[in-house]
């Protein structure tokens, strides 16, 4: 399933998601953030092909109009489920 992701990271997040909901998960448990993670690294850090702590670290931090904490550990929750994917001999 194409799900419009535009970053080098494009293809992990689809197979990420697939993976999830053939286990069973909801696919909008993941969408949301997967599609706000592709944006921010699109337009931030357009030559990134790996998964780096400064560009993690960039997208957990809330802008100014968002609740902080509620941003940070939905963004850290999904940067180590995204994490533990791109570990799995299935991301290679």
């Amino acid at each position: 399933m194409n799900r419009g992701f535009e970053s080098n990271f494009g293809e992990a997040l689809e197979q990420m998601i697939d993976i999830k909901t053939a286990l069973g998960f909801s696919e909008s448990t993941y969408l949301f953030r997967a599609r706000q993670f592709d944006r921010f690294c699109k337009e931030s850090y357009p030559q990134a092909t790996e998964l780096t702590e400064p560009l993690v670290l960039s997208w957990i931090r809330p802008s100014g109009t968002e609740n902080a904490a509620r941003a940070i550990h939905a963004r850290a929750a999904f940067a180590r489920t995204f994490a533990d994917y791109l570990q799995c001999p299935a991301a290679n």
